[in-house]
């Protein structure tokens, strides 16, 4: 499904060329800002995704095996 085609549960209004440049200005602005404030938040967030906090640590081996 593309950007276009995606289902909103709202209808959006008919606007001017100008009227829709400057709301994705201010979009675009916003975004900045709140991606600029809560930087730190994001990337931990990212970060406890990531795939090394993710793995499950290695069932130990016997007692009698090699370490390697």
């Amino acid at each position: 499904m593309s950007a276009n085609t995606l289902p909103l549960d709202i209808t959006l209004p008919p606007l001017s060329d100008e009227a829709v440049v400057e709301l994705l200005d201010f979009f675009q602005d916003f975004l900045l800002a709140f991606e600029s404030h809560y930087a730190s938040q994001i990337l931990r967030h990212y970060h406890s995704l990531s795939y090394e906090n993710l793995r499950q640590p290695k069932p130990p081996g016997h007692p009698d095996d090699p370490p390697f």
